[in-house]
């Protein structure tokens, strides 16, 4: 049964909750026969760790690398901002796995502008 994320709203108040249903119609149907939330989005959950037991050592990693990127050919570009690199990735390894995973705007990275890491 697929796990849902669903953020919800009632006035200035916000909240969020994973939910397993049947699908999309089940999550909405069951929330506006019982809450007075709002619903105003729902996500599949696709992916969920089953606690990683990566080591929490605040010298192995920055803590923050932030990455200008383009497709140049459609003429879009983003900023990424990518939390706890590892220091034994190299600037290399970083770019390299940027474009060949991520997507600028459902179109590939053709360019890296810029690359900082903090």
């Amino acid at each position: 049964m697929p796990l849902y994320h669903v953020a919800l709203k009632q006035g200035s108040r916000r909240d969020t909750k994973p939910i397993r249903a049947k699908s999309v119609n089940d999550v909405l149907a069951f929330f506006k026969k019982i809450s007075t939330y709002q619903v105003i989005k729902i996500s599949e959950i696709l992916y969920e760790a089953n606690d990683d037991k990566r080591e929490d050592n605040p010298l192995k990693y920055d803590s923050m690398a932030r990455v200008f990127v383009s497709n140049k050919i459609s003429n879009l570009s983003t900023q990424l901002y990518i939390p706890h690199v590892s220091v034994d990735v190299t600037e290399k390894e970083l770019i390299e796995a940027i474009q060949i995973h991520l997507l600028v705007k459902d179109k590939p990275i053709t360019s890296i502008t810029s690359l900082a890491r903090y």
